[in-house]
C-alpha cells in the first residue's frame, strides 16, 4: 500500500485544527483545493487548500453549484490571508504571484 505524501498529512492536520471555513465544524474535515486545480500533483502548501466539511467539499466540487463555489472562494480569501499571517515562513511551492495575490487581500 502506497503512503500518502507528507504534505497531504500536514494539510489534513491543519484543516482539522481550524475546522470548516463555512461552518466551523471540526468533524469530517477534508482539505479542498482552492482555487480549483486541474491536477492534484505537487502541493503548493497552505495557500492551495481550505478546510471544508464533507458536505461543503461536495458542493464546492459540484460544477453545477455555482453559488457554493462563489461562497467558498470568497471565504477562502479570509482563510488564506490568515494562514499567510500566521505561517509567514512556511514552505510554498506554488507560483510567487499567489503570495502577492493573497497579500493584496490583506490590505
Amino acid at each position: 500500500m502506497a503512503r500518502r505524501p507528507a504534505h497531504k498529512d500536514v494539510n489534513k492536520r491543519i484543516a482539522n485544527a481550524h475546522g470548516c471555513i463555512m461552518t466551523g465544524v471540526r468533524d469530517d474535515i477534508d482539505p479542498a483545493h482552492c482555487p480549483h486545480r486541474q491536477s492534484h500533483g505537487a502541493g503548493w502548501g497552505l495557500l492551495e487548500f481550505v478546510p471544508l466539511s464533507r458536505y461543503w467539499h461536495r458542493r464546492y466540487d459540484d460544477p453545477t453549484d455555482r453559488a457554493a463555489t462563489a461562497i467558498v472562494e470568497a471565504s477562502a480569501r479570509f482563510y488564506h490571508a490568515r494562514m499567510l499571517r500566521q505561517h509567514e515562513g512556511f514552505l510554498y511551492m506554488g507560483p510567487p504571484e499567489r503570495i502577492e495575490e493573497v497579500r493584496s487581500w490583506m490590505s
